[in-house]
C-alpha cells in the first residue's frame, strides 16, 4: 500500500521548489488558498521561514536571519505606522466624534427602513424589496450593537469639555 504525504509535507515540498505562488500551490493540491495558509501556518510554527516574494507573490524558504532581517525592513517601509496611544482626552473626543456618526446613520437607517416598509406593503412580492429590507433591518441592529458599545465606552472615558459639534460622515470602526 502507497504511503500517502499529508497536505503540510506536500505544501512543503512545493514551496522549496520555489517557483510557485500560493493560489499555484492551491491549485496543484486541490485546495483552497486558505488552507494553502492554514499550512503555511503550521509549517512558520515549525521554523521553517517562508518569504513571498514582494513582485511575483512566489513563496521560497529562507533562514532566520534573513527572514528576520526581511520583515523589519518591511515593518520599517510599511505606509501605515503605528503611532502612539492616544490621551484619554484624545480618546474621549474620538469616540464623541464615533457616536454622532453612528447616531446620524441609525437615523438614516431607520429612515431607510421606514420607507421599505411603506414600498414592501404596496409590493409584498419583490425581491428587490425584501433584499432592500433585510439590509436596512441588518443595518439598523449592526449600529445599534455598535453604538451601546461605543457609548459604554464614551461613558468610562473622562468627560471632554470641547467635542466639536460638527460631526463629520465618516466612519470610525477601528473603536467598533
Amino acid at each position: 500500500m502507497a504511503e500517502t504525504i499529508n497536505k503540510r509535507d506536500q505544501v512543503k515540498a512545493l514551496i522549496a521548489l520555489g517557483t510557485l505562488t500560493k493560489a499555484e500551490i492551491a491549485e496543484k493540491l486541490d485546495m483552497s488558498v486558505a488552507s494553502v495558509s492554514t499550512q503555511m501556518t503550521y509549517l512558520r510554527w515549525m521554523d521553517n521561514y517562508i518569504l513571498t516574494d514582494p513582485d511575483t507573490k512566489i513563496l521560497s524558504f529562507t533562514d532566520q536571519e534573513t527572514f528576520d532581517k526581511l520583515e523589519a525592513e518591511r515593518r520599517a517601509n510599511r505606509k501605515t505606522k503605528t503611532t502612539a496611544t492616544r490621551t484619554p482626552e484624545e480618546r474621549a473626543q474620538a469616540a464623541a466624534k464615533t457616536v454622532g456618526n453612528q447616531e446620524k446613520q441609525l437615523a438614516t437607517w431607520t429612515t431607510k427602513l421606514g420607507s421599505i416598509n411603506e414600498i414592501a406593503l404596496e409590493h409584498p412580492d419583490d425581491a428587490d424589496v425584501a433584499l432592500n429590507m433585510k439590509e436596512a433591518k441588518a443595518m439598523v441592529d449592526l449600529l445599534e450593537v455598535k453604538l451601546a458599545r461605543n457609548s459604554a465606552l464614551l461613558e468610562s472615558l473622562p468627560d471632554i469639555d470641547d467635542v466639536e459639534d460638527d460631526v463629520e460622515d465618516e466612519s470610525s470602526d477601528d473603536l467598533l
